[in-house]
């Protein structure tokens, strides 16, 4: 073994224990790889591309070993700071002895999300590989200029109705958010992406709100969801920007698993771009705000786009992209002040992510002041007998749920409404049987004119007394008026009950 790949062994050899748990990742369909020395093997997977000259399986094997030693050999420094490489290998044309090749390395750095591009080009000939150039700062071509999609306004007016809403069967089908990371040997990728996606949960609901880590964020199955999901109003992206030198600039893609890289020529032909379009997106990649990368998903009709404009750190950027979508759906901040806010919890400073297209609040649906009130009448007991306020009731053994230790407990069914097209959560209401609590609801939420049931129990009596509910009984909703909240009376007598 030569020398500087003894040297290369030895320094990388303090990452064995964590690299084994770095899956080897799948090939396509018309790909082969060569087995690796096993310290390399954690880290290097080797394929060869077929091109327009074509090797049998002998001579492909004999290329991608002479193709792994001399990225081992010329690339010894990124594979250093890498987590895991990809070599890439492909005959460019024949020679009298041999073939003339290219490498193409992308090399994933395990302190930032940066993808390094390098690349090789040797001679192979009389079973003897002979470095021609090498390219620590590849640039690929970019053959196609991003232009802009035509105005949707069809699209557009249905995402905006539906984003201030929870599901409704007349939506599209699919999700309204979706937060994805192809880094599972990153556990603060995965963390951060699982608290995104709880965040969509809470706005849209579970059943609106999508997750894909590991190997299940492939790059179709992302690209399905950007082009065809008309629901589609918040994505969020954490993982590797690919770069083409370590400065992180430009930027040229965005890698989902197994290195399979969505890139700005890819983006900017998008078609069909339902997902994307008037879509919120936040890529937490290096300098995944710069061109040709940001051009490219901007030209697919997003209304906000936000990105890395440094090489952003792993284990601290992913929670200023969690932190942002908080203050956003949440705590309904602007766009903008949630991103500033963002970045400096974390230390950053403002402009460590960019922003482009609408800097406002998430939706801009004009909302009326809620009002909050009872709506019908309270039923209680097994069989649902029904009083009117301030009214009487009369309770008997057979009406209990159970009775323990003299006390009875009864079902009780009562429905609140908001009356005024306003929306309201995070109040709670309480039940009281003379003056005493014994049953409260918490952490409500109503929608516009939205009518909620509630069905629950307590304990009351066995002595006869007054029963009263208060809507938003702690005062936490401001509201059109709160006359309508706290006046609902029944009293309550019982027979075969004893005191």
């Amino acid at each position: 073994m030569k020398k500087d790949r003894q040297i290369f062994f030895v320094a990388g050899a303090f990452l064995v224990v964590f690299l084994l748990s770095f899956t080897n990742l799948s090939l396509g369909q018309n790909t082969k790889t060569t087995p690796l020395a096993p310290a390399a093997a954690l880290r290097l997977e080797t394929v060869f591309k077929p091109g327009a000259v074509s090797l049998n399986a002998q001579a492909q094997q004999q290329l991608l070993s002479a193709s792994r030693d001399l990225v081992q050999q010329n690339l010894a420094a990124e594979l250093g700071r890498g987590i895991s490489s990809r070599a890439e290998t492909r005959v460019l044309r024949s020679t009298a002895q041999g073939y003339v090749a290219e490498t193409i390395v992308l090399n994933l750095r395990r302190d930032t999300y940066t993808a390094e591009m390098s690349r090789i080009e040797f001679a192979f000939e009389s079973g003897k590989a002979r470095v021609l150039k090498v390219d620590k700062k590849y640039m690929p071509q970019v053959s196609i200029s991003p232009n802009p999609v035509p105005k949707n306004a069809n699209l557009e007016q249905i995402k905006k109705a539906i984003a201030p809403k929870t599901a409704l069967p007349q939506e599209p089908p699919g999700p309204k958010g979706l937060a994805n990371t192809a880094f599972p040997e990153f556990p603060s990728a995965v963390a951060a992406t699982n608290a995104i996606h709880n965040t969509f949960s809470q706005r849209f609901g579970a059943a609106r709100a999508e997750k894909l880590v590991g190997n299940t964020s492939t790059k179709q199955a992302v690209m399905n969801r950007l082009q065809n999901d008309e629901s589609l109003l918040v994505w969020n992206n954490v993982g590797h920007g690919v770069t083409s030198d370590v400065n992180g600039s430009p930027c040229y893609g965005l890698v989902q698993w197994s290195h399979q890289t969505i890139t700005a020529q890819e983006f900017s032909t998008l078609n069909p771009y339902k997902g994307l379009y008037y879509c919120i997106a936040l890529t937490n990649s290096c300098n995944s705000f710069k061109d040709p990368l940001a051009g490219a998903i901007w030209s697919r009709g997003l209304r906000t786009y936000i990105g890395g404009n440094i090489n952003l750190p792993v284990a601290r950027s992913e929670y200023t992209a969690q932190n942002f979508w908080v203050y956003t759906l949440t705590n309904n901040m602007t766009m903008a002040a949630a991103l500033a806010k963002a970045q400096q919890d974390k230390g950053f400073p403002v402009g460590t992510f960019g922003l482009r297209g609408d800097t406002g609040l998430f939706t801009e649906a004009k909302t009326a002041k809620p009002d909050l009130g009872m709506y019908g009448f309270l039923q209680i007991g097994k069989n649902k007998k029904e009083v009117q306020w301030n009214g009487t009731i009369t309770l008997t053994p057979t009406d209990a749920t159970l009775i323990s230790g003299g006390k009875p407990a009864f079902e009780i069914y009562y429905a609140y409404r908001e009356y005024n097209g306003g929306t309201a959560s995070g109040f709670n209401n309480k039940i009281f049987f003379n003056d005493k609590l014994v049953s409260q609801q918490t952490n409500l939420s109503v929608g516009a004119t939205e009518i909620k049931p509630v069905h629950t129990q307590a304990y009351l009596g066995p002595q006869n007394g007054r029963l009263q509910i208060k809507i938003d009984a702690d005062n936490q909703v401001s509201e059109t008026r709160e006359d309508n909240n706290f006046g609902f009376y029944v009293n309550v007598n019982f027979e075969g009950l004893k005191p």
